[in-house]
């Protein structure tokens, strides 16, 4: 299939060098590398040279390019116009057959690898046309000998003298019809099908089988098929699989790449928590130790910062997502591929505008810029856009999905989501949450937080889960939680003490500083909130090493899922990612923000809810809007504690309680920078309240962080 389309591309681009005969011609073709996969939006050199008699004859002619592939890994060189020190005007044509040698370097530099030689046949000859222009016809105007035709009646006029009359006998023409001599164009072939190098010009699209079509609908038909064919010979192994099965396979793994992505060691949940004052580590792993430094630190978005893969992974996890539902949602909308049946095509459809959704949004919390990809986003529009316009797109996708869902039946298989099934009304309820979670959550500062849409928050939560987004986590799915497991596993990750300030309003909120409390050693916390004994585990030793900061340290770990971390690698727990707690913190929220302040504590008291099955708390009383929000973040952080990636990070964000030096989002890795050609930046440094945080917090102690000086 590859030699086919790289052949039409070839002949379409041959015979229209050969209508306009330029001292050049175009040569177009999909570059692959060595396992066959294309190669796009890369710089690639080529040799190409111009063999006389045979395909290992004379070169008579030979250049170089240096040029660009789009998305498609489709490059077009124009021959006649390279770097070289030959003269291709010089070539004779007509003197014998020519073959064409074509040399490419992947890198874009010298080293050419022999691609293929192919004998030219009419392209470049239209070339020698040109020597005809100026043959001796006594002057050297090529056009004074053109004379106007005029007819009028029987007789044929020449505007420089002459005529011819037309015989009587051929002129039948007894009525006064202007148009009964109107024939079709197949009568007109009949007399002879020569269009003396003449194009025919504006053509519709055709509509019929045997229609004809212009260049540019061929051109466009070729892109479309080269998106095909990079889907088909796709290294993952689609090629070698029937189409439909393959289509489903991509689907089915596109969420669980994106969730664990965002649940990955190797993404910025760790050092979310470090930044937030939600867990505590002096470690230097996934820059759990630099980004929570006191006094903060900035992202150093290049090779010298240790823990880069934090963005470039997710990063490009995210895009991989983003990318296999664009396949599969091109085919299907733009072609009306069919998979299995219409249901089954419908029920896909919604679940890739869903993840589309979530993954832009989750790219629209954690950096500052991102690229909107959509299945018809042109690849020659696509440019970065603001966290903002990030956001947007993704309410679209994640809106375009629950249409489906709203008005559609089917269920979701249990191994694409990690063990549980998914009907179309779970499917659309899981979708308005996300919207929810990544509306509310996108705020880089309070000013941000105030300007939301609060009702528009409140529709999506309270049409949101009801029942927790719960992979069962190891091989048996392949669905992972390890920045969870490195956070809670005992001598790596604890909780600050700001957590268990929130239970024991007594509990110091920070270690201080020079390791001397006033009063003696604190001990273990106190709190009628149950969960301090239940999900927390007192410690009296210390994992960290002084000499990085006394202010890591805590009497405190994380033990709610050790259940979970004894077995994670071999896949028989299920750890929650989305609870449905956090959705109805979110209705809680919204509730206080567009004036329901009783609605809001009806939640925090509901019997069935977390904090009271779990927390055993008293009823909340106050009708005071701020201690209301109060209660509700203090909620999320005990018992969100570790589900989502960043929910602690994201609540302080939007607060502005975040330490000040603290960044509010990171930057773009400097790996995708420099594909796009664009400026490396590093966020970090003086405080803004756009990318790094003016803010601080306050426990219910008095303390401050960072402390006042």
């Amino acid at each position: 299939m590859k030699k086919i389309i790289h052949s039409i591309i070839v002949l379409i681009l041959s015979a229209t060098v050969f209508a306009q005969a330029p001292q050049s011609f175009k040569y177009q073709a999909v570059a692959r590398d060595a396992s066959g996969e294309v190669i796009a939006d890369q710089q690639v050199s080529f040799q190409i040279s111009v063999l006389q008699g045979s395909e290992t004859g004379t070169s008579v002619y030979s250049e170089t390019h240096v040029d660009s592939t789009n998305q498609f890994g489709l490059v077009t060189l124009e021959i006649g116009t390279g770097t070289t020190t030959d003269d291709f005007t010089t070539i004779d044509w007509s003197n014998d057959a020519y073959f064409i040698q074509i040399e490419m370097d992947a890198s874009g530099g010298t080293s050419y690898t022999l691609m293929g030689t192919s004998q030219l046949l009419s392209v470049p000859y239209a070339l020698h046309a040109k020597n005809v222009e100026n043959v001796d016809d006594d002057d050297a105007d090529s056009t004074n000998e053109l004379q106007a035709l005029n007819i009028s009646n029987d007789t044929i006029f020449l505007n420089n003298g002459g005529y011819v009359k037309l015989p009587a006998d051929r002129i039948i023409d007894a009525d006064a019809d202007t148009t009964n001599e109107i024939q079709n164009l197949s009568d007109v072939l009949l007399q002879g099908n020569d269009a003396n190098n003449s194009n025919i010009i504006n053509l519709a699209d055709p509509v019929n089988d045997q229609d004809a079509v212009t260049k540019a609908y061929v051109d466009s038909l070729i892109q479309r098929i080269e998106a095909i064919e990079d889907i088909l010979f796709n290294p993952g192994g689609l090629y070698y699989e029937p189409l439909a099965d393959s289509f489903i396979d991509l689907a089915e793994s596109a969420f669980r790449i994106l969730h664990n992505a965002m649940q990955e060691y190797d993404s910025p949940a760790l050092s979310m928590v470090t930044m937030a004052d939600q867990g505590t580590c002096s470690h230097g792993n996934a820059g759990m130790l630099s980004l929570s430094s006191e006094p903060r630190e900035g992202f150093i978005n290049d090779t010298t910062f240790p823990y880069i893969a934090i963005t470039r992974s997710f990063w490009s996890d995210a895009y991989a997502s983003i990318n296999a539902t664009n396949k599969i949602l091109n085919v299907m909308e733009d072609w009306g591929f069919i998979i299995e049946n219409e249901e089954n095509t419908t029920k896909i459809k919604a679940w890739l505008y869903f993840i589309s959704g979530v993954a832009h949004g989750y790219l629209g919390l954690v950096f500052d810029q991102g690229n909107i990809i959509k299945w018809d986003t042109n690849p020659d529009s696509i440019s970065l856009s603001p966290w903002q316009d990030m956001i947007t797109a993704s309410i679209e996708l994640l809106d375009h999905a629950i249409s489906i869902c709203d008005t559609s039946s089917f269920t979701i298989a249990a191994n694409w989501m990690g063990g549980e099934e998914y009907t179309a009304d779970e499917l659309s309820a899981l979708a308005n949450s996300y919207a929810a979670r990544i509306l509310a959550y996108s705020p880089r500062n309070i000013t941000n937080n105030e300007a939301l849409d609060w009702n528009k928050i409140l529709s999506y939560a309270q049409k949101g889960i009801q029942k927790p987004l719960n992979p069962l986590l190891g091989s048996n799915y392949d669905w992972y939680d390890t920045y969870m497991v490195y956070q809670i596993y005992p001598g790596w990750g604890r909780v600050d003490h700001r957590i268990i300030n929130i239970m024991d309003h007594d509990y110091p909120s920070r270690w201080p500083n020079d390791n001397v409390w006033t009063d003696g050693d604190p001990g273990e916390a106190v709190s009628n909130d149950a969960r301090l004994a239940s999900d927390f585990e007192y410690m009296t030793d210390q994992a960290f090493r002084p000499e990085r900061g006394y202010y890591h340290f805590s009497h405190y770990r994380f033990s709610r899922y050790d259940d979970v971390i004894a077995e994670v690698w071999y896949g028989n727990k299920n750890k929650p990612s989305f609870l449905v707690w956090e959705n109805e913190m979110l209705v809680a929220e919204a509730l206080v923000r567009t004036g329901n302040v009783a609605g809001a504590a009806a939640i925090l008291n509901d019997a069935n809810g977390a904090r009271k099955i779990r927390g055993q708390l008293p009823d909340v009383t106050s009708t005071d809007a701020a201690e209301v929000l109060r209660i509700i973040f203090d909620e999320k952080d005990i018992e969100l504690f570790n589900s989502g990636m960043g929910i602690g990070y994201f609540d302080m964000r939007r607060r502005d309680q975040l330490q000040s030096g603290t960044i509010l989002h990171f930057p773009i890795p400097f790996t995708t920078l420099e594909i796009l050609q664009q400026p490396i930046y590093t966020i970090g440094g003086t405080p803004d309240g756009e990318n790094v945080s003016m803010g601080s917090w306050t426990g219910y102690d008095g303390l401050t962080s960072p402390p006042v000086k």
